[in-house]
């Protein structure tokens, strides 16, 4: 419990204990290790998928393979990196890789390729639909790498944020960061809801602070997430698991 300044008790919420807090120093140690040694792609972990059509509950699978729903999922944001993609004739759904890429949102690999800012398709109004008619979108899309990292596991799921979900991302960081807090440093729950553009149905991430990491936990997850942060910067691209989901706010 804690006081608002007016006598008034605040209770915090209650955080779960977490797998990464049963490590031994020598374990987080030689973990440190092998992701050095074997240098994992992001797409090495879990997903964690935002769905399709307005759904509105998350699709996990367990240890055992075995798929369960949830309305909502209690982790720590423990990295995000913003990327871009590009694809001249439009996404498609398959597994093929952009037109142009950026592993950081800045600097476009492939053609055209160049600074992010000054590129036409980065500009708000160059997107078309199927038609060839200006959709008010980015043609080059900004998306969001996450991870997550969930109680019982010491590794975390990756979440690929669609542009229709940037906005509550961004916003989400921007809001604690206005308080001097990290989003590794919370408890976050991972929602959704239904959002619509014209009459394209999309599921939209959501974000609520369940309050503060206990001082142990943070102090670790701090390391931790220095060195996730590190593994979303190594320049991976973003083809393999977009999805075809072009509508933006």
């Amino acid at each position: 419990m804690s006081s608002n300044g007016n006598g008034n008790k605040l209770a915090l919420a209650k955080v779960p204990t977490f797998a990464i807090q049963a490590l031994t120093d020598d374990q987080a140690a030689i973990m440190a290790e092998v992701f050095e040694e074997e240098r994992p792609s992001l797409f090495d972990f879990d997903e964690l998928k935002i769905p399709a059509g307005g759904a509105q509950n998350w699709a996990i699978e367990d240890e055992t393979g075995e798929e369960k729903t949830a309305k909502t999922i209690d982790g720590i944001l423990v990295a995000t990196q913003r990327v871009r993609a590009y694809y001249a004739e439009g996404f498609s759904g398959e597994s093929k890789p952009p037109d142009c890429y950026s592993p950081n949102a800045s600097d476009g690999i492939g053609a055209p390729g160049g600074t992010c800012a000054d590129c036409p398709f980065s500009q708000w109004g160059s997107a078309v639909n199927e038609k060839g008619e200006a959709s008010g979108g980015q043609a080059c899309s900004e998306r969001r790498h996450c991870l997550i990292l969930l109680p019982d596991s010491v590794l975390p799921m990756f979440l690929d944020v669609p542009p229709t979900s940037v906005k509550a991302i961004k916003q989400y960081g921007f809001r604690l960061g206005g308080k001097g807090v990290r989003t590794n440093a919370v408890l976050t729950q991972f929602g959704l809801e239904k959002g619509k553009s014209g009459s394209f149905e999309y599921s939209k991430l959501t974000l609520k602070n369940l309050g503060p990491l206990p001082p142990e936990l943070a102090a670790r997850i701090a390391d931790y997430s220095g060195r996730m942060q590190a593994l979303l910067q190594t320049g991976v691209s973003v083809a393999e698991r977009l999805e075809p989901e072009t509508a933006e706010e």
